[in-house]
């Protein structure tokens, strides 16, 4: 995903760079990482993307029941294999937006944690993002 369609999505109007972290292998899946930062400091995040694939997972549904515990509230589904909510255990309420689906024959899920909270009235702009997420895993 690239700086526009993340700063349109979650309503950042200050300049950022991405900063991606290198593979990391843990229980044997591959987690990949990339930071949104913002220029003015580069300390301070605004959000970021994790994708992993899940060897020997196979139910869309289940992936997505498992993430969901992540929620504050009941997850709001933009389609049958796509979420976003408030992030439970974030101080500040961040969105926190999952999308999930079998693709290589693997589970391959993309999360996106973003500030600031969700925006329940006009979900347009994660509709957006979950195509792209999902065209891309």
């Amino acid at each position: 995903m690239d700086i526009a369609e993340y700063k349109r999505a979650f309503l950042v109007s200050q300049e950022l760079v991405t900063s991606e972290g290198p593979p990391d292998n843990r229980n044997g899946i591959t987690w990949y990482t990339c930071d949104y930062i913002f220029t003015s400091s580069y300390q301070t995040k605004s959000g970021n993307l994790l994708v992993f694939a899940s060897p020997g997972e196979t139910s869309v549904k289940a992936s997505l029941k498992i993430s969901a515990e992540s929620c504050l509230e009941k997850p709001k589904y933009l389609s049958d294999n796509a979420f976003y909510c408030t992030e439970k255990d974030d101080q500040f309420k961040n969105t926190f937006l999952v999308v999930t689906r079998i693709s290589h024959g693997q589970m391959r899920t993309a999360m996106v944690t973003a500030g600031p909270p969700p925006d329940f009235a006009h979900p347009d702009a994660y509709t957006t993002i979950v195509k792209t997420l999902s065209d891309r895993l």
